[in-house]
């Protein structure tokens, strides 16, 4: 299951997430799913008694903080996972940038999700926000060329509006990402944005290709 994409937005009374973990506790955890703030969930990963040691998924749901200077910052968080969870294969994030009556707290960018390149064994990742992540189609492409192992990527599929992303950045997972099998994202898919015919790369094992509201052409 996953956690849902609702998020908690009033933080005024919000009691502090630190649960005490003494020396192996959860020896053999393997999934480990929990709704915190991003600073909470850092001090979290990072406590020595975190036991990462046999951990292979990890689903995040982000509680968005809106206190004055609030630490908000997805990298930092993906940081202290690469850094203390190496092994898992699975990461999932959800959250809401946007609060619901629609003010802008703040964006998902590809240099955000930087960190996610040091999780070398990651085969299953899922970003699910009401925004679309800021990626343009090379950017795509570097993410495709760090993580050619993935074999399920979730890109914000329930965006209402596409991101800087085309047609165009299928061909980089097709050609780096020969074990991908579901992808799901949110592009440009009109007329003006379609590849040459020669550009086009065949997916291998793609079974499941979800492209949620993305825009498309009207067929003449």
């Amino acid at each position: 299951g996953h956690l849902g994409t609702d998020t908690v937005y009033d933080t005024s009374n919000l009691s502090i997430f630190a649960p005490k973990l003494a020396v192996d506790s959860f020896p053999v955890l393997e999934d480990f799913a929990f709704t915190a703030t991003i600073g909470d969930a850092i001090q979290l990963i990072r406590n020595p008694q975190f036991p990462s040691q046999n951990l292979r998924e990890v689903q995040f749901r982000v509680i968005i903080d809106t206190r004055i200077n609030a630490d908000n910052d997805v990298s930092r968080f993906l940081e202290a996972t690469a850094d203390t969870c190496a092994s898992i294969d699975v990461l999932r994030l959800y959250m809401q940038t946007s609060s619901p009556n629609g003010q802008k707290r703040f964006s998902i960018s590809f240099e955000d999700i930087n960190p996610v390149f040091r999780l070398s064994n990651l085969t299953d990742l899922c970003l699910y926000n009401n925004e679309a992540i800021n990626m343009t189609d090379d950017e795509a492409g570097q993410l495709a060329s760090g993580m050619p192992n993935l074999t399920n990527l979730c890109l914000t599929p329930d965006a209402p509006q596409p991101s800087s992303l085309t047609l165009r950045c299928l061909s980089h997972f097709a050609k780096h990402c020969t074990e991908l099998i579901d992808l799901t994202l949110v592009l440009d898919a009109r007329e003006d944005t379609i590849p040459p015919a020669a550009d086009a790369v065949a997916f291998h094992k793609l079974r499941f290709l979800h492209l949620g509201r993305s825009p498309i052409s009207l067929v003449r």
